[in-house]
């Protein structure tokens, strides 16, 4: 009714504010899978607008019926007051739901304080050293990247995002060898699996995307070796039989122990056998296109190597 009250009183208008919506609602779909509030504060603003036209409408339809019914009479005072007393008790009437809900609602909508999403990055670059690394995987990447350029780019810390190639288990063990300090926020089960870390400052929960934010500090590698392998050359003859040297280290601080080792080979590659120079001996099985060296020694800041030989 607001909407059709208003195409009377201002069609150009009307119709503009219509197509606005429309186009609003177009755009939204075409990057996003859900409807994100955000962008759809255009669309409620030019609704407000049908809403008041509503309300004019039943004001002045109102004032028509009451006026229609003094017609051909005298006014009297007491005529004006009622006319006066209605008004108002519309008014009242549609202003009373909307503010009680600013009122039940005004803790949420008080923005005097910063979201815990941003408290949460704020404090996390605050604890982090400078010149370190934090490896980020969450869904509030973009905040984070904007609060440690603008707000922390001082400390000269290297953001890495989880959609960088730079984002690697093996890039994290090489900034840890050049006893660089590396953090990480998200991805924290897989991470755990692979390095001793340690939790940095409070926990903070993002409701819009129910997202738990926590920093984490890497000490060091849980089990950290380093795999090098030894080819005379990478261009091969069909059927020609050639020998690749695997030199496996221990990096850790402490001895490790190896039970078993495996190789998956591409189709092209034919396995032989292990050569009897290297550490293991055995020949390997094989399953679900993968081959399984048993083993059982340990090592300790030493090098020992696994010398195969595969045709070609």
């Amino acid at each position: 009714a607001g909407f059709v009250f208003l195409i009377k009183r201002n069609i150009k208008f009307g119709i503009c504010s219509f197509l606005l919506i429309i186009f609003n609602f177009i755009v939204i779909p075409l990057y996003l899978s859900h409807a994100n509030p955000n962008y759809l504060i255009d669309s409620m603003i030019i609704i407000t607008f049908y809403i008041a036209y509503g309300f004019l409408l039943i004001l002045d339809t109102s004032v028509f019926l009451f006026n229609k019914s003094l017609k051909g009479k005298k006014i009297l005072r007491i005529d004006n007051f009622l006319k006066y007393f209605l008004v108002v008790i519309l008014f009242l009437f549609f202003t009373f739901y909307p503010i009680s809900f600013i009122y039940a609602n005004y803790g949420r909508a008080d923005l005097s304080e910063p979201e815990d999403v941003y408290k949460f990055w704020d404090e996390a670059f605050s604890n982090i050293e400078d010149e370190s690394r934090i490896y980020v995987h969450v869904i509030s990447t973009n905040i984070g990247m904007f609060v440690n350029r603008y707000e922390y780019s001082e400390k000269e810390i290297k953001y890495v995002y989880h959609n960088s190639p730079e984002y690697t288990v093996e890039n994290i063990i090489e900034d840890l060898d050049k006893n660089i300090l590396v953090y990480f926020v998200g991805n924290s089960e897989e991470l755990k699996l692979t390095f001793k870390t340690e939790k940095i400052g409070k926990t903070y929960y993002w409701d819009w995307y129910n997202e738990t934010l926590k920093l984490y500090k890497i000490i060091n590698p849980i089990v950290n070796i380093k795999i090098n392998y030894l080819i005379s050359g990478y261009t091969r003859e069909f059927g020609e039989i050639f020998n690749v040297e695997y030199v496996i280290k221990n990096k850790n601080k402490e001895s490790i122990k190896i039970t078993s080792l495996e190789l998956e080979l591409p189709d092209s590659i034919e396995f032989i056998e292990v050569d009897s120079d290297g550490f293991v001996s055995q020949q390997p099985g094989i399953s679900r296109g993968i081959y399984t060296c048993p083993c059982n020694f340990n090592t300790l800041e030493t090098s020992f190597k696994v010398m195969e030989i595969f045709e070609l």
